[in-house]
């Protein structure tokens, strides 16, 4: 592995595990996720445009059902993931949201 692609995942790991405590400083306010996540929108939504600009208006009802499916699913996270931050420890609620959706994935393999 080159040591930029090293980097580059450790500095994902920092950001994503930096997000989550602040994230629980924050007292798991709904607010917090909603700017936040409006904030990455606005940085990766023109990355997305230039990538997908040839691709996505080739798109049918499938490819859209799996975007809406998926937004779907990542608002359910966030909203157990920030109530779980006001109820409990940040050394409990982080593990088990990282390792949930790997889980989940495996089952829905299986089957």
């Amino acid at each position: 592995m080159s040591f930029s692609a090293f980097g580059l995942i450790i500095l994902a790991g920092l950001i994503h595990a930096g997000w989550n405590i602040v994230a629980k400083r924050a007292g798991g306010d709904s607010r917090f996720a909603f700017f936040t996540s409006i904030l990455n929108m606005l940085v990766w939504a023109p990355l997305g445009w230039w990538l997908g600009r040839d691709v996505v208006p080739l798109w049918g009802v499938k490819e859209w059902g799996i975007v809406a499916l998926s937004g779907v699913l990542h608002v359910l996270y966030f909203v157990v993931l920030l109530r779980g931050y006001r109820k409990a420890d940040l050394t409990v609620v982080y593990p088990l949201a990282r390792g949930t959706g790997p889980l989940l994935s495996s089952m829905i393999a299986i089957v």
